[in-house]
């Protein structure tokens, strides 16, 4: 073949690729449409200016003729038209024909079959030789090819949890997915638990072909990809793991990859993959810690909002467009997806409303569809055989066995004060916009408005009669015991469910403590023993007589969350530690005989894993849908200097113990009033 001939080709193949429909000609539309991705810099002026120079007859459209005479042109733009097409390719997709990503911004990153730019690679010799650039706090462990992050202290390392020196053990090493191999991160020298060519267990495939590679040729530089015995991804996206560190549940473990989709790896079969059981987390873990699926740890945080992990089984998806129907794996079932289509995307074919996360169809919480929801599977706890934990009741109950019990207990006169006790220990003199006027004259104002600041006697001497001021104490009037045997069960299932998924990792504690913790440490005869290691507190609830003995009755009704004072952190629970912030909640009903009477709940929760923030967040509470947290601290008291909101999002997690009627103490009440109303 001769230069020209060779010319005359490239000129033929660079008008196919402009020629989109093949009509032998060239529009305006489609040179464009080229010419945005060789050069996005170009002005709509520039665009004209290279038509009319390349369509000489002006019939706004371009011919095969017209195109070779303007390519082969001495004037500027047919120089630079040439130069773009000669040197400009984009970077080949690594899905290839099996691309399922159809946004513009993508198609104009990479390059597919059929595009001028694409050419197939030869995977047998990119496999051997592709290089994969880690930053320096990854490395994978020397004996499994897990990467592993260093957070900080000294040279040692363990893989799957935190080094020996600080607590970590080869047990929790195992169960937090790694080999438990010990070594110098400086220099991968080996210390414990296994060595090239004497694995200490079967984890440790890159130490079991180390003595018949020990002749081998040298490494190439950088990581390249090793190779080894393919096993269920421990993460449960449903691929074989090859130790393969550019495979997608590794890129998922960096946060760099969607988890399981379109994996180059064959697909397990259902029974295999019901036979993986997800490993606990292990984030949190330092100094060092196996880099944990984005599920298990915060990544939520870092994600755009078009991207959310499944309800069911957790994996990355992307929304693109559309309504608010998804189907984990493909495009949803009304756009033609099917559940076959999605599991062998890598998927589970969970269907959901985008926004909500409401389940629609294959698969909810507590019955899952098929294995791979292992997500639903966790919650799928028995809701009438109680454990052996929840038969277990406290102490100081008048019930605590023969069946089935729900009963108000009236607690006696003399322990009264020890709730009063509780009210002036979580007391705090401050106001928010979220106390009402108590003369319904002032609108909603930030700190509060004048009403309800705190004064002293002579302050609201210079005040109008009526304006009270904010409470400055509160007085236990009656004390009833909230016993009963389906609501406690339900709260200890809960807790122990919380307990077991966390039971590896590392998370938040109160700091400071709650501000109950005296009052329940002191008076345990009054207050159950609380599980501190799950941030599980007693908490208040401010409401109405009337809700409060509702709640007590029938539960908290999640549906109706924010509709007395809005959702900052999501449709939850909403709790304080603070009595003065509960109270801001409570009403009096004046018109059903119980003017000046108010109502507390005293709750106990179980808050586990929190999301701390100290900004108004509403969607907050997507984090435990996606399993990465169970609840929230909104930490007001930092940006505002107020109070901290803490937020559960699952009746199971809260259980009201105590409903306290009391009254509101102000400045200017005398003590024979306040002793008189307590006494009727």
């Amino acid at each position: 073949m001769t230069a020209g001939d060779v010319a005359s080709e490239k000129m033929t193949q660079a008008f196919q690729v402009l020629d989109a429909n093949g009509d032998g000609r060239i529009s305006r539309s489609e040179l464009v449409a080229l010419i945005t991705i060789l050069d996005s810099e170009l002005s709509d002026a520039d665009l004209e200016a290279l038509m009319l120079e390349a369509d000489s007859n002006h019939d706004s459209m371009i011919d095969y003729g017209e195109f070779c005479s303007f390519l082969m042109s001495s004037n500027t733009t047919a120089g630079l038209m040439r130069q773009k097409l000669k040197a400009t390719r984009r970077t080949r997709c690594r899905y290839g024909a099996d691309c399922f990503r159809g946004n513009p911004a993508h198609r104009e990153k990479f390059s597919h079959p059929g595009d001028f730019d694409y050419s197939e690679p030869d995977r047998a010799a990119s496999e051997a030789t592709e290089e994969i650039v880690l930053p320096d706090t990854i490395k994978p462990c020397p004996a499994c090819g897990m990467l592993i992050e260093k957070e900080g202290g000294d040279d040692s390392m363990m893989c799957g949890c935190q080094g020996r020196q600080d607590g970590g053990m080869l047990e929790k090493a195992l169960a937090g997915g790694g080999c438990g191999h010990e070594f110098k991160w400086t220099t991968l020298a080996p210390i414990d638990c296994g060595k090239p060519g004497e694995p200490a267990n079967d984890r440790q495939v890159k130490f079991s072909s180390a003595s018949k590679d020990a002749k081998a040729a040298p490494k190439a530089k950088g990581h390249a990809r090793p190779k080894s015995a393919p096993r269920p991804c421990p993460s449960g996206c449903g691929y074989l793991v090859t130790r393969d560190t550019s495979h997608c549940c590794q890129e998922c473990c960096n946060h760099a990859g969607k988890h399981g989709a379109r994996c180059e790896r064959v697909a397990v079969t259902l029974e295999a993959a019901a036979s993986v059981a997800r490993p606990p987390a292990t984030s949190g873990c330092t100094p060092g810690r196996a880099v944990s699926p984005p599920y298990m740890d915060s990544a939520e945080d870092h994600l755009p909002p078009t991207i959310k992990s499944c309800p069911a089984c957790g994996i990355f998806i992307e929304k693109l467009d559309g309504d608010d129907r998804m189907m984990c794996g493909c495009e949803p079932r009304i756009a033609g997806g099917t559940t076959e289509k999605a599991m062998a995307n890598g998927g589970c074919g969970h269907e959901f409303m985008w926004n909500t996360l409401e389940p629609i169809g294959f698969g909810k919480p507590g019955e899952p569809a098929h294995p791979r929801q292992i997500k639903f599977a966790t919650r799928a706890l028995s809701a009438d055989a109680p454990s052996s934990a929840a038969s277990v009741y406290p102490e100081y109950w008048v019930c605590r066995s023969g069946g089935p019990f729900d009963e108000f207990q009236d607690v006696r006169r003399g322990d009264y004060h020890k709730f009063d006790e509780l009210l002036r220990a979580t007391y705090i003199g401050k106001t928010t916009q979220d106390r009402p006027c108590p003369r319904a004259v002032c609108p909603k104002t930030p700190g509060g408005c004048a009403c309800v600041q705190v004064y002293t006697a002579k302050d609201l001497a210079d005040l109008p009669g009526d304006v009270p001021g904010l409470p400055v104490a509160f007085r236990a009037r009656r004390v009833i015991r909230n016993e009963d045997s389906r609501m406690w069960e339900s709260y200890v299932r809960k807790r122990e469910e919380i307990k077991e998924r966390r039971s590896h990792e590392r998370f938040r504690k109160f700091d400071p403590p709650v501000m109950s913790g005296g009052m329940v440490h002191k008076y345990g005869h009054v207050f159950g023993q609380l599980d501190h290691d799950l941030n599980e507190e007693y908490l208040f609830h401010g409401t109405t007589v009337r809700a409060a003995l509702s709640i007590a009755e029938n539960d908290f009704r999640i549906d109706l969350a924010g509709s007395a004072a809005g959702t900052m952190y999501g449709r939850g629970i909403y709790l304080a530690e603070s009595c003065t912030k509960a109270d801001e909640y409570a009403r009096d009903e004046p018109l059903a005989g119980m003017s000046g009477v108010f109502a507390l709940l005293v709750c106990r929760v179980c808050m586990g894993k929190m999301y701390y923030t100290t900004a108004r967040k509403e969607s907050a509470e997507d984090r435990v849908a996606h399993g990465t947290h169970d609840s929230t601290l909104g930490d007001r008291s930092e940006t505002a200097g107020t109070f901290r909101e803490f937020v559960a999002y699952e009746k199971e997690q809260v259980y009201v113990e105590y409903i306290v009627f009391y009254h509101r103490v102000h400045v200017k009440d005398a003590h024979e009033t306040i002793e008189s109303k307590l006494k009727e």
